[in-house]
């Protein structure tokens, strides 16, 4: 199973680009996704577990989907047979119901993401070193161009997969530390730093710094002070790379040109033609019927680049809800294990940044939230009748 989850997230990724993988298509890394997960329900027999309402959300999140085709229709004069082809990619939501199918252990959720976190890591450490290994797209180099950003053709697909397995591991050194652990936060770091991805980093480190302060262990004070130390030496070694990071931070927010800001203006005030659209969203449209959608990459305006904003605006509020809903069910439960309220926090903060699951890569971050989210409403289900229950591990 842990081989199974560790190849299944990579496929979401196309294994980086690696050559040959960065010469398959998106149309055949949908199919390849599908096959894999339809043999993942044949060959694992596993009995799936019972959760109540499980598919509720999903339901929901399909409704969303599909009702923001009517404005594309109206306003935008896109087919539905069009429509279709146009939102593919959300097929892949479907990964949930395999998941509850083959129904994996959080156990081997977690060693399979580190494991690819490890995979990870190399790359980065390759793609520098050895750039011929790889293809870039032309859809990342227009991407690139576009918006200024040249540090995004070095960009790592599938970092935001190692929230769980890095949140997991904080869970577990917060309660009881021990060397082991704490190799594996150092790892997941690193890869977290190289990939230079400030949305995530930065909350990363915030966490694992307010974690380390509540360590629950009768040798707090020397663990402290020793990851202190530790800290602050790492820090001055880094000092130039964490202050470059946030100087172009500040810069970016302030300059109206920035064209994550742009997009803000442009979907939040100017992109919806009517009332309705506010509601079922605009629709995806397809830069082969609309020159609209051309018009706003050349000037820098992706869904992509802003969060919920973006995903709002493509399939309403009816999806946004949904979610939302999840993540403070999540937040607010008592019984929810750390780590998945840190998930739900880590989603938040990047909420009009890159919290967006409307593409391939993005889309199984949400998956996994989904499925966990599960995993311990079933607990909690299964549990119901013992006094005190915790469902910490």
């Amino acid at each position: 199973m842990v081989i199974y989850l560790l190849l299944l997230a990579c496929l979401y990724v196309k294994f980086w680009d690696i050559i040959p993988f960065g010469n398959i298509s998106q149309d055949t890394q949908l199919v390849g996704i599908l096959l894999y997960l339809v043999f993942g329900c044949f060959f694992f027999k596993r009995k799936e577990f019972v959760a109540p309402h499980k598919y509720k959300y999903l339901k929901w999140i399909f409704a969303g989907i599909l009702l923001s085709m009517l404005p594309a229709y109206l306003f935008y004069g896109q087919p539905f047979f069009q429509s279709i082809i146009t939102y593919r990619v959300n097929i892949l939501l479907l990964t949930i119901v395999a998941l509850f199918k083959i129904s994996p252990k959080l156990e081997e959720i977690i060693q399979a993401l580190f494991y690819f976190a490890v995979l990870m890591l190399l790359v980065e450490i390759i793609m520098p070193l050895s750039p011929n290994l790889f293809i870039i797209s032309e859809k990342k180099l227009n991407y690139a161009y576009a918006t200024g950003d040249m540090s995004s053709l070095k960009a790592i697909a599938g970092i935001e997969y190692l929230t769980i397995p890095m949140f997991y591991y904080l869970q577990k050194i917060k309660e009881n530390f021990s060397i082991n652990t704490l190799i594996k936060i150092i790892v997941l770091f690193a890869v977290f730093l190289l990939a230079e991805n400030r949305s995530n980093l930065f909350p990363v480190m915030l966490f694992m710094l307010y974690t380390f302060w509540n360590i629950r262990s009768k040798h707090k004070p020397i663990i402290i002070c020793g990851l202190l130390i530790g800290c602050a030496a790492f820090f001055i070694s880094q000092k130039e790379l964490f202050l470059n990071l946030y100087e172009e931070s500040v810069t970016q927010m302030n300059d109206t040109d920035y064209n994550r800001n742009k997009a803000y203006v442009y979907y939040l005030f100017n992109a919806c033609p009517n009332f309705l659209c506010y509601i079922l969203g605009n629709g995806r449209i397809s830069i082969h019927h609309n020159p609209m959608v051309a018009n706003l990459m050349e000037n820098g305006i992706y869904n992509t680049d802003v969060g919920f904003i973006g995903y709002w605006n493509e399939f309403g509020l009816i999806p946004v809800i949904c979610m939302f809903i999840m993540f403070y069910k999540t937040l607010a439960s008592k019984k929810m294990p750390y780590f998945m309220r840190l998930f739900a926090l880590q989603i938040l903060i990047c909420g009009l940044t890159v919290s967006y699951f409307g593409s391939d890569d993005k889309i199984f971050q949400f998956v996994l939230f989904y499925y966990l989210f599960f995993y311990y409403q079933r607990h909690f289900y299964e549990k119901s009748s013992i006094p005190n229950y915790s469902c910490r591990i």
